[in-house]
């Protein structure tokens, strides 16, 4: 053993040249520690003894340098118990350092319960780390979306912007819509002028065909007059005619006798001529009035409908002025709650609203006005026109009648009469004067015949004449009027279209401009909401970058400390581990290695310093197993 122990000396390895104080320094240097591990290497040990069966040859070899180490373990045996009775202080400052030890060992574990709350907080800072991490990238993502929504804003502002544009351009189109709707109003007040001075025409025509129906007029008196001193002179002819027929009747009393019956007959014939007569002229006075009654009719329905077409028409545009008013309040009472200018424009709507009913009032008033005066002037033609007719039909009726009156009531009936009183003067004459008689009754009655039906012929041609000139003057008379009352109406319907135009399309222009100053109004209302969205975006962004910022800070603040906890630890580390160097033998006591050597273990020590404790204590854990006499000064 003594020349194993002087080969390895002498291999270099000066690890047995341990003293007292050496063995004294590696006893308080593990402690229990080491001794917790000796028991773990010694069942390691045992394990390793059980494996090592093959090796009982050498084991007899092992005993029999057992017994030539007896002699001196003997020795060994003083010598410890020498290093026993020596190995009290030394207990007592094994004490000590059990006690330093535990100290360190308590301070140990607190450093460690520091590290472990350190790397616990270092693993929540570096999760909150990441979770500012994800916050960062979700805030940038959210700040690129809100860059992208702001550019968006952008965008729709330009957009805003070239629609204002747009309506400052169609203002101007208005604007230069409206001065062409003056030009049109002007143009149709030129034309109502026109249409003024057409009716100054037609007034005119109606003067000059008074005028004309006064000539005509003028001229029936004096072809009345003309015609009553023909009348006369032919009285006076037929007076001297009547003188001679007297002589002739005279002469011939007994034929009048004789033609007394037919003078009877004669004179019934008479009657039923004048009772045909009146029936004539009462047919044609009730045709006349079934006319003139139709014709009334005709107006009354005419001037009904037109009645009805205007009522209609007024209350057309009544009910659109009410709907536009209403529509306007409606927009009033609902841009009650914008801004100020919300409130002027619906100010400015107001006025031009109220500006536009007054316009369409007036225009109303003004068509009802025309139409009235268009009435007006229709019934007062109507009245001269009837009143004309009348006149005429009364002088052509009182001339008939004078002309027949005295046709055939004064002159046939003062004829036959005188005829009669002659013949009852004269009495009756013999048989041949009553045949000269009777045919000179025969020729006085053929030339009465003729003359009445001469007579009767020029006065009912004169009478048709008459007539005639009366339909012709009526029909130039209906023919100007309805000219006149056609062009009035065309120029009052022609000014309603247009003026029902003008108002249509005004509520168009109007309606359009208030649609795109509500979508105007809407968008606005958008985009502010919008720049609202972006603020608050922005100031979440704010809040977020803020975050982040502390969140960062916090983050060097922590990783400072951890850095410093690291290092502090990492110092305690390193004096722990110099303590332990400087706590550790430079190499065990012989008694020791005599022991590692018995249980076949030459190099535990290398081992120790090379691999370190758990190699170290895996091979002391078999000089335990083996149950050794040298035990450590531990207590146990």
């Amino acid at each position: 053993m003594e020349e194993s122990g002087e080969e390895d000396d002498a291999a270099g390895q000066p690890l047995w040249s341990m003293d007292g104080r050496d063995e004294a320094r590696l006893l308080p240097s593990r402690g229990g520690e080491l001794w917790l591990r000796l028991q773990e290497v010694q069942r390691e040990c045992r394990e390793e003894v059980e494996r090592r069966g093959e090796a009982e040859a050498k084991a007899a070899e092992l005993a029999e340098a057992l017994r030539l180490a007896e002699a001196s373990v003997a020795e060994a045996e003083g010598q410890l118990r020498g290093l026993i009775a020596a190995s009290d202080p030394l207990r007592e400052e094994l004490a000590r350092a059990r006690q330093e030890r535990e100290e360190a060992e308590e301070r140990v574990r607190e450093e460690a319960e520091a590290r472990e709350v350190a790397e616990a907080r270092a693993r929540e800072m570096e999760e909150r780390g990441r979770e500012v991490e994800e916050r960062g990238r979700e805030e940038a993502e959210e700040r690129a979306e809100a860059e992208e929504r702001m550019r968006e804003m952008e965008r729709r502002g330009r957009e805003m912007e070239g629609k204002v544009k747009e309506m400052e351009e169609r203002v101007k189109e208005m604007e230069e819509r409206v001065k062409e709707m003056e030009e049109r109003v002007r143009v149709e007040a030129e034309a109502r002028e026109g249409a003024e001075a057409r009716v100054r025409e037609m007034e005119e025509m109606l003067r000059e065909m008074e005028a004309r129906w006064r000539t005509v007029e003028e001229r029936g008196r004096e072809e009345a007059e003309e015609k009553e001193r023909e009348r006369e002179q032919r009285v006076s002819q037929e007076a001297e005619a009547r003188g001679e027929a007297e002589e002739r009747v005279r002469e011939m009393e007994e034929r009048v006798r004789e033609e007394a019956e037919a003078r009877g007959k004669a004179e019934a014939r008479v009657r039923e001529m004048e009772q045909r007569v009146r029936e004539m002229e009462e047919g044609r006075g009730e045709a006349l009035r079934a006319v003139e009654a139709l014709r009334a009719e005709g107006k009354a329905e005419v001037a009904r409908v037109r009645a009805e077409e205007q009522r209609a028409a007024a209350a057309r545009i009544a009910a659109a002025i009410e709907r536009e008013r209403q529509e306007e309040a409606e927009r009033r009472a609902a841009s009650a709650a914008h801004t100020r200018a919300d409130a002027a424009l619906a100010a400015e709507h107001a006025a031009a609203a109220s500006a536009w009913e007054r316009r369409a009032l007036e225009a109303s008033d003004r068509l009802l006005a025309a139409e009235a005066e268009r009435e007006a002037l229709r019934a007062q033609l109507e009245e001269e026109r009837r009143g004309v007719r009348r006149e005429v039909e009364a002088a052509a009726r009182g001339e008939v009648e004078a002309e027949v009156g005295l046709a055939l009531r004064g002159e046939l009936l003062e004829e036959v009469r005188g005829a009669v009183e002659l013949e009852l003067r004269e009495g009756l004459e013999g048989e041949v004067t009553r045949q000269a008689v009777l045919e000179a009754r025969r020729e006085a009655g053929a030339a009465l015949e003729e003359h009445k039906r001469r007579e009767t012929t020029r006065l009912e041609a004169e009478a048709k004449k008459v007539a005639d000139t009366a339909s012709a003057m009526a029909l130039e008379a209906d023919d100007a009027r309805s000219e006149l009352l056609l062009s009035l109406s065309l120029a009052v319907e022609q000014r309603r279209r247009a003026e029902e135009a003008a108002l249509e399309a005004e509520f168009n222009a109007r309606s359009s401009v208030a649609e795109e100053l509500a979508v105007l109004r809407q968008q606005l209302a958008e985009a502010r909401e919008n720049q609202a969205n972006v603020e608050q975006m922005e100031e979440e962004v704010h809040k977020a970058r803020v975050a982040e910022s502390q969140a960062r800070a916090d983050r060097t603040v922590l990783e400072a400390r951890l850095e410093e906890v690291r290092a502090q630890m990492e110092y305690e580390r390193q004096v722990m581990a110099a303590r332990l160097a400087a706590a550790a033998p430079a190499a065990p006591p012989r008694e020791v290695r005599l022991l590692w050597r018995g249980v076949g273990s030459t190099d535990a020590w290398e081992l120790y310093f090379r691999h370190g404790a758990p190699a170290f204590d895996r091979y002391t854990q078999h000089a335990h197993n083996w149950k050794t006499r040298w035990t450590l000064p531990t207590g146990t």
